[in-house]
């Protein structure tokens, strides 16, 4: 292994004592080993730390960073690219694991075009309550790989991506640091959305980009996570940026199409369902009298009234939202949306394969 490795991977780690052996050695067993491992334990009150130190002082190319009061996933990863040498970064979740052949794979793909990012399918592995693979389902973009050269080739390309959730994650892609500190790119602060205003702020420059049409990561879904989660208030309006600032660069470039209105629309009457439905959980305290307010709220407001006037979608379920949307049912919309909470708190399998529906 050379004293500077062609990839760093970066592991923010807080709470996953339990998984993170496991997606270390996932990483061990790449078929490709000219890499580095840096663990950031961000103040973790488990052991995620302790098993960190254990794995450094096991193997010499993992390097351990400890925080020393918790500041979340966007610094950690932070912290991690400040310490990191390899010639390209990828922000692995601890919680997951990855295929043996991913880093080869990438190689192979650099060494075809060199390129400032390499994004890579996923397969969403769901596991129920008593730990058992339940579902899996595979994502990927295209039926071949994309190599790509121009700013206008990635920006027309980027919007397909979003639309396969492939342009929102941190962990399918691999990023030249060097492009990167050029850049000034750091992760921000912000619940929920890290990734794409990380990624959105990346595209924006990009020049070169890769996308394999292989699903390399494998993304591992807790359905059962989700009911001990905490309601936050903030979940619509940190979406409805993600949504907005997509589109206003699209604005920006000159872009604006019926593919940009139909994709970030339906996208966007998502988000506005999965917030009516949180606000129908009794996590959320709120009476029916303030849930009907909110969804008022939202059909007022001047970005509704922009872009789900003007979307489509060819999928059932999203041209049913926008149906209600656009005859702005409050009572409607909120039906749906309390079935829907129903369904998460009785049947949490059935609901994520519900949300599969893109």
């Amino acid at each position: 292994m050379s004293n500077k490795p062609l990839f760093s991977i970066i592991l923010p780690s807080y709470k996953v004592e339990s998984y993170l052996e496991d997606a270390v050695s996932s990483i061990l067993s790449q078929s490709f080993k000219d890499f580095e491992i840096i663990i950031v334990d961000d103040a973790s009150p488990d052991s995620a730390g302790v098993i960190a130190d254990s794995l450094s002082e096991k193997y010499s190319f993992i390097k351990v960073i400890h925080h020393e009061k918790n500041l979340g996933l966007s610094e950690a990863r932070n912290s991690g690219l400040l310490l990191a040498s390899g010639d390209f970064v990828f922000f692995m979740d601890p919680d997951d694991v990855i295929s043996p052949s991913l880093l080869e794979e990438v190689k192979k793909a650099l060494d075809k075009q060199m390129s400032q990012v390499v994004v890579f399918g996923l397969t969403e592995d769901y596991y129920n309550s008593e730990n058992q693979l339940c579902n899996s389902v595979e994502i990927v973009h295209s039926d071949s790989p994309l190599f790509l050269s121009t700013k206008e080739e990635i920006r027309k390309e980027m919007l397909y991506l979003e639309k396969d959730t492939l342009l929102g994650y941190a962990w399918n892609k691999v990023y030249s640091r060097e492009y990167l500190v050029e850049h000034s790119l750091s992760f921000e602060t912000v619940e929920f959305i890290e990734d794409i205003v990380f990624n959105i702020n990346v595209f924006k420059n990009l020049s070169s980009l890769v996308v394999l049409n292989k699903p390399l990561y494998h993304y591992i879904k807790r359905v059962n996570a989700g009911l001990t989660s905490r309601y936050s208030p903030n979940f619509y309006s940190v979406h409805k940026r993600r949504v907005e600032t997509l589109y206003n660069s699209y604005k920006e470039w000159n872009m604006l199409d019926r593919n940009v209105y139909n994709i970030l629309g339906s996208e966007y009457s998502r988000y506005i369902f999965s917030s009516v439905q949180r606000n129908c959980d009794k996590k959320s305290d709120l009476s029916v009298k303030e849930q009907k307010a909110f969804i008022r709220s939202v059909y007022n407001e001047d970005f509704f009234n922009e872009l789900i006037p003007n979307a489509d979608s060819d999928s059932k379920a999203v041209r049913l939202m926008l149906f209600l949307l656009k005859k702005r049912s409050v009572f409607f919309t909120r039906a749906v949306c309390r079935l829907l909470d129903i369904i998460k708190n009785s049947f949490p399998v059935l609901f994520s394969k519900i949300k599969q529906e893109r």
